[in-house]
């Protein structure tokens, strides 16, 4: 009997501290396999052309412009992936900016640290076979008029 169960999600963590970088893969054990970590935007890109992750964990405080630089590069490569943002500045302008320019998550560092497994659990439970595609966050129902 062969087994059906989808491959480990691969994840790439981009974040200036070692830190957080432990911190998120002791988070993701048993749900992702991390398969490499930056702490600056040019070794970002050069560790998710070799590794292809299936997500992508950004901090977006590792490097202020270039950080926006990053994920308008991430948004245009060809291999699909999906952009969590982790950020300190959680204004709703810093946070749609970080949306337009490709990210599919914007989450705050402080208070939603944990989501991140919660996203991608739910991202396998789901099949979600094709990783370019985000599974849009369940709001609040609102009432039939």
């Amino acid at each position: 009997m062969h087994s059906t169960k989808s491959p480990a999600t691969r994840v790439f963590l981009i974040d200036r501290s070692d830190f957080v970088c432990d911190r998120l893969k002791a988070l993701l054990a048993g749900t992702a396999i991390v398969v490499g970590y930056a702490c600056n935007p040019a070794d970002a890109v050069a560790g998710i052309n070799r590794h292809l992750p299936d997500v992508v964990v950004v901090d977006m405080a590792v490097a202020e412009v270039d950080g926006f630089r990053l994920l308008r590069q991430l948004s245009l490569k060809s291999h699909p992936m999906v952009v969590i943002v982790l950020a300190e500045q959680t204004e709703d302008a810093f946070r749609q900016h970080c949306l337009r320019l490709g990210a599919h998550y914007f989450l705050d560092k402080t208070h939603d640290f944990e989501s991140v497994q919660s996203i991608i659990s739910s991202r396998q439970s789901a099949g979600n076979a094709n990783p370019l595609l985000p599974i849009p966050a369940q709001g609040p129902q609102r009432p039939s008029a």
